[in-house]
């Protein structure tokens, strides 16, 4: 009874964070100044590896140039790209993380995700059909929280089903210095 309790506790703490970090998202960047996209993906990726050696799923990164933005928040839309391309893989899976000047892309090799569902994935509480019956896969908000802080750098953010399974997921930056708006 004791380990149910701690474990309902866990699962509500991560809920309340991902759902304080999707607000943060929304609200936007307060203050945009330079950070390294390439630093904060490499820093997500080793934090990421752990996961992804328990899950059997091997990162690749590659990275690029400093920008201008929130250096926080995109250390938040990185390490979710990667907790979700890692969580939703498959044992002996890849995820492969490339950065250009001007893009952030996540691709990995997991389940088959129909294309009629790819378009929600974005949408807070919203994940595959049959990823939702995956165990101890997260509360839904991660490409939502994505989606929102891309946003908040003038940012895009696609999602394309790979056909052999898996996803990428893209973000493209706004060129030059300074965010778009």
């Amino acid at each position: 009874m004791r380990q149910a309790l701690l474990d309902s506790n866990r699962r509500s703490e991560r809920l309340l964070d991902s759902l304080l970090t999707l607000a943060k998202g929304e609200r936007g960047v307060e203050r945009f100044e330079p950070f390294d996209l390439g630093q904060v993906t490499r820093q997500e990726a080793t934090a990421a590896e752990a996961l992804a050696e328990e899950h059997a799923v091997t990162l690749e990164v590659t990275v690029p140039r400093p920008l201008r933005g929130g250096p926080a928040l995109m250390a938040t839309l990185v390490g979710n790209l990667l907790r979700n391309a890692v969580l939703y893989n498959r044992p002996g899976g890849t995820v492969e993380v490339r950065c250009t000047a001007d893009a952030l892309t996540v691709r990995n090799t997991g389940p088959r995700v129909p294309a009629e569902e790819v378009a929600s994935l974005f949408e807070p509480f919203r994940r595959g059909r049959d990823l939702d019956r995956r165990a101890g896969r997260g509360e839904g908000l991660g490409l939502s929280i994505v989606a929102a802080v891309a946003r908040a750098h003038g940012a895009t953010t696609t999602a394309t089903a790979n056909p052999d399974g898996g996803l990428t997921i893209g973000v493209r930056l706004p060129a030059g210095d300074t965010p778009a708006g």
